[in-house]
């Protein structure tokens, strides 16, 4: 005698489980078992994120800004603003060692990586 599907499968919790937009794990110890071993501790992020732009803004004269930004509805996501006097300061925070480190440091968190170049065009600060 064959089974039918619709006499063993609750059809109803399946159409909920996966019609979701959202993933819900609640044992991070069976996710890691099947792989999933990274994990964005968007704490230890920000703090690192932070200790980096303090230490561009305290050893680098051409770091003129470095504003750390941070999703609301998403603590993993941060935005950052860093402004440069030249692109010979730009390139020199990118050969620091310190920015190697950080790049180092933060590479198993990093999904994307935007660089955009702006000319500011006032109102100048101060005006």
């Amino acid at each position: 005698m064959r089974t039918r599907f619709e006499d063993i499968a609750l059809w109803a919790f399946g159409d909920f489980a996966l019609g979701q937009d959202f993933d819900l794990i609640s044992d991070m110890t069976r996710a890691r078992r099947f792989g999933f071993h990274d994990v964005v501790d968007s704490e230890a992020m920000l703090l690192r994120i932070l200790r980096h732009a303090l230490t561009s803004l305290e050893r680098e004269p051409g770091c003129q800004r470095f504003d750390v930004h941070q999703e609301r509805s998403d603590p993993t996501l941060f935005f950052l603003i860093e402004a440069y006097s030249d692109q010979a300061t730009l390139d020199a925070h990118r050969a620091s060692a310190h920015y190697q480190a950080f790049r180092e440091d933060t590479k198993r968190w990093v999904v994307e990586r935007t660089w955009w170049f702006w000319t500011p065009l006032g109102p100048a600060p101060g005006a």
